[in-house]
């Protein structure tokens, strides 16, 4: 038996058991290969769906979070508008209304509310909604230039979204004007 090259020391072969034709390991069949390959696609397939659900959930939660901070912003813009309002005028049409405010300083906001979005100044800033509802209570001063206790005025915003309904109210500062 001749010596290895590589390893000095140790017989060619001499570690390497001969595996002939009468051993009895036979390797797997094509029916044990296609049984493994079949459990695995149905394993990786069900993982995929998985993944797929999992995306899809995380999804709807991250663009119902984007609603909600842009129905914040629009409240927010809102109430800093109509708290700071020389003028506020709200109409109604057929379930769609349109707040147009004057500010103190002179800055005009107006805010359209469609059947699925709000804009301001033709701007859209909220987008998927799904109704609105807007109350007014405008305040009379009491005749002699006595004030009441409810002298402000109040306005009262309802958004409803697929998941939610968010509502804002707030009270204006200044007096309206005698022809609001």
């Amino acid at each position: 038996m001749s010596k290895s090259v590589l390893f000095s020391g140790v017989p060619r072969g001499g570690n390497v058991k001969r595996l002939g034709k009468n051993t009895g390991n036979r390797g797997a069949t094509l029916l044990e290969v296609v049984i493994v390959v079949g459990v695995m696609g149905i394993f990786l397939t069900a993982a995929y769906q998985f993944l797929i659900l999992m995306n899809a959930r995380t999804r709807s939660r991250i663009a119902d979070q984007e609603l909600n901070d842009r129905i914040n912003l629009f409240f927010n813009m809102m109430a800093k508008d109509f708290r700071t309002a020389r003028r506020v005028t709200i109409v109604e049409n057929s379930g769609r209304y349109t707040v147009d405010i004057i500010t103190v300083d002179g800055k005009r906001a107006a805010y359209v509310f469609q059947e699925d979005r709000i804009l301001r100044n033709n701007i859209a800033i909220v987008q998927g909604i799904i109704g609105v509802n807007i109350g007014y209570v405008k305040a009379t001063p009491v005749p002699g230039g006595r004030i009441p206790f409810t002298f402000y005025s109040e306005l009262h915003i309802s958004v409803s979204t697929p998941r939610n309904n968010y509502d804002l109210s707030v009270v204006r500062r200044n007096p309206p004007e005698g022809d609001e």
